[in-house]
């Protein structure tokens, strides 16, 4: 949605049009694709999904800086139908809008797609758990996958969602993912949205903090041979994570990785590394894929190799 670029009015006007018409307009986009998206057990929870609906659309229309993600008023769970899993979601946070990120188009396909049973997947920066349950349920329970998760809440949230799908070919890291020259680092979260931390926010009245351990792709990947997909997003952390993990990439064959941060020095040091890079549609994020990998279509037999 988009509006009329009149010459006519003043930029004050526009910026006021703008305000009044289009950012209620998106936001009640998104809350009408979660509703749909998503099943809950009763109609009372249903009830309250509306009620946070409107409540986030009014506050993102007359305070926006406060309403950067859609949150929720209470906690709960609701069952995703198009994957058969459930998440759980706490009060206050963005967490049912990062477990339902059907909107990321061609990320959601470009990240499942190449896995299969048996494969090893590393979601970097895991969140509640969105694409580590369903990728768990991909791989199988011959596959792996290690989840990263550095926020303390957030990580329990994510193991929470691990038991209420029966997944236990997941390991969970709360560790913050970095270039390996620090043991320890502090993650920020501003105030609920737990899917914008990252060791690159600073101090703020609303920004709650903590001191985590951190760790590199190399050390706590050390053990797998290979590796078929590698997820990341880490809101602008991605370029130090690579660095940590070049020891290890040629053991990758695919990555996923966003870049709001250095994405001149991510697309080269992927390329250095042998990686065909591509933009994704949802921007910023871009695929790196090997070129045996795509020479054949994603998820392929040929493409994935032998296990």
């Amino acid at each position: 949605m988009s509006l009329p670029t009149a010459p006519f009015l003043p930029a004050p006007v526009r910026r006021v049009l703008k305000r009044v018409l289009l950012r209620p307009a998106t936001r009640a986009d998104i809350w009408w694709s979660l509703l749909r998206r998503v099943r809950a057990p009763s109609a009372a929870v249903r009830a309250k999904l509306i009620a946070s609906a409107v409540a986030d659309l009014a506050l993102s229309t007359v305070a926006p800086r406060r309403a950067v993600s859609p949150r929720t008023l209470f906690s709960g769970r609701v069952l995703d139908p198009a994957s058969g899993a459930w998440f759980h979601f706490r009060a206050g946070t963005d967490d049912l809008y990062n477990a339902m990120p059907g909107g990321e188009m061609d990320v959601h396909e470009a990240i499942l797609a190449p896995l299969g049973e048996g494969d090893v997947f590393v979601d970097v920066g895991a969140n509640v758990g969105y694409y580590t349950v369903l990728a768990a349920g991909r791989v199988g329970a011959t596959g792996q996958v290690l989840a990263f998760e550095a926020t303390p809440g957030t990580a329990r949230q994510l193991r929470t969602n691990l038991e209420a799908n029966g997944l236990a070919n997941v390991e969970v890291v709360e560790a913050a993912v970095h270039d390996g020259s620090r043991e320890r680092l502090t993650i920020g979260v501003p105030a609920g949205v737990y899917g914008m931390a990252s060791v690159m926010n600073g101090g703020g009245a609303n920004v709650a903090s903590w001191e985590v351990a951190a760790t590199t792709l190399a050390q706590a990947c050390a053990r797998f041979p290979r590796i078929r997909m590698v997820k990341m997003d880490i809101e602008g952390a991605e370029l130090a994570a690579l660095r940590g993990a070049e020891p290890i990439l040629a053991r990758v064959e695919n990555l996923v990785v966003e870049c709001n941060r250095g994405s001149d020095e991510i697309v080269a040091l992927l390329e250095r590394h042998g990686f065909e890079v591509s933009a994704l549609r949802f921007g910023p994020y871009v695929l790196a894929r090997r070129p045996a990998a795509a020479a054949e279509p994603a998820g392929s037999p040929a493409a994935r190799g032998a296990a």
